[in-house]
């Protein structure tokens, strides 16, 4: 019994987010219904964003981007997606945009430059990177207007935020909030 119960919870710490996404294909009866259930599944959480989305906040968000002196967007790790797609809509209209993607120095390097005047936008979902955190704190402590692009009111995020924007996450799915975020920057543009 403790042999098969030791080889249970070790299969299941070996499962990564990628099987859990291909688990979903196996539980199905055919592919058709499989997509139809992942589409179905980012609508429903679409849906709830935009039910408790506050417009409000939305509107701020925008009103200090475009006053920014810099506005740095803060998305490191498979998050950096849509920091660069937030600077790639945004850039266009506003050049005093930086989207910052990198673990290694950069995030540092952009974090002297903080002040006042500028926006800090942190991305971050579920366990939030320590380095993203510690950059908004940073830019709030220097003055400057801090927005958090997170899925929870107890992100770490929103204790050092004046503008929190919130996605709904569909549970057990690894890149729901990555569509809700993207939502959000087209709403932003």
């Amino acid at each position: 019994l403790k042999k098969r119960l030791k080889e249970n919870v070790h299969s299941q710490e070996k499962k990564s987010s990628f099987t859990q996404v291909l688990s979903e294909f196996e539980v199905s009866t055919n592919t058709d219904e499989a997509i139809r259930n992942a589409l179905s599944r980012d609508i429903e959480m679409l849906t709830k964003t935009i039910e408790n989305i506050s417009f409000e906040k939305v509107t701020q968000t925008c009103q200090a981007i475009i006053a920014s002196r810099q506005t740095y967007i803060i998305g490191l790790g498979y998050i950096g997606a849509v920091a660069g797609y937030l600077q790639s809509i945004l850039r266009s209209h506003l050049p005093q945009i930086h989207a910052v993607t990198e673990y290694n120095g950069m995030l540092f390097d952009y974090m002297g430059h903080f002040g006042k005047g500028d926006v800090v936008l942190a991305i971050g979902f579920d366990q939030c990177q320590n380095q993203t955190i510690k950059a908004l704190k940073k830019a709030r402590d220097k003055g400057a207007t801090t927005i958090a692009l997170t899925d929870s009111e107890y992100s770490p995020l929103c204790a050092y935020s004046k503008y929190n924007l919130f996605v709904h996450p569909a549970p057990n799915y690894f890149l729901s909030p990555l569509i809700g975020a993207f939502s959000i920057c087209n709403a932003l543009k």
